[in-house]
């Protein structure tokens, strides 16, 4: 990509050659620059949005399939035969002692926890002590990629569709050589449904929302085509009458 500088020496050699007009130029110069700074500010501030949702992209082909694969190895893993997945949706898990990557209710709950952290200073030492001791580990340990993914199965046969289900999932990279590396995903353990969408489900209903008004959207793309379709059809049919 050119930098700055070639750009605007290629406008200065264009103008010479086809003798452009100097106030023109001179607005370009002052221009160009202004554009470049723009968009590279709007790219970063994208990029830092992007780095900060709670949840996945759960209508991606891609991650659908990837995800799917994980909870059939898991079903295997627990002799579950003959189920067939008919809905996921899978959620980032918040790193310990991370309040940006927590929800509004887990932050409650968070400080709520260390208030009463807190207060075994005086009330119990020793479990004080305790407690101290595990938040210095979980804050200089290395953050786990954890995910929950819920999902809903029904047997293959029968159609009868089972109890929604959630279980908890570890993404790492395991290096192949020097230059790349290898996602694979481990089932950790089993969830409590019910427990976990306590917390899933406003981040739930807001991802399903955006997803409805972009199919909403794009079946009225859709429906307009078809009419710009129609119609010039009937053109064509009746210039041939």
């Amino acid at each position: 990509m050119l930098d700055n500088q070639e750009i605007i020496e290629s406008i200065l050699q264009a103008d010479s050659a086809k003798g452009g007009n100097g106030n023109f130029l001179m607005i370009l110069i002052i221009i160009i620059p202004i554009v470049l700074v723009v968009v590279f500010i709007m790219r970063k501030k994208r990029k830092q949005n992007g780095e900060n949702q709670t949840s996945v992209n759960n209508k991606d082909k891609s991650d659908t399939n990837e995800v799917w694969t994980t909870i059939k190895k898991y079903l295997r893993s627990i002799d579950d035969k003959g189920k067939e997945v008919i809905d996921s949706y899978v959620v980032k898990r918040a790193e310990p002692h991370n309040l940006v990557q927590m929800t509004k209710q887990q932050r409650i709950d968070y400080k709520n926890e260390q208030k009463a952290i807190k207060a075994l200073k005086t009330t119990n030492p020793e479990q004080y002590k305790i407690e101290m001791e595990r938040i210095k580990k979980e804050k200089r340990a290395k953050p786990k990629e954890l995910y929950v993914v819920l999902f809903t199965t029904r047997n293959a046969k029968t159609l009868i569709i089972d109890e929604p289900r959630a279980i908890e999932c570890e993404v790492r990279l395991v290096k192949i050589n020097k230059k790349e590396n290898r996602r694979e995903i481990d089932v950790v353990r089993a969830l409590d449904y019910e427990e976990e969408m306590l917390w899933i489900e406003p981040i739930k209903a807001k991802d399903d929302e955006i997803y409805n008004k972009r199919l909403e959207a794009d079946k009225k793309k859709q429906q307009k085509a078809a009419q710009r379709r129609q119609k010039q059809l009937e053109k064509q049919k009746n210039k041939t009458n």
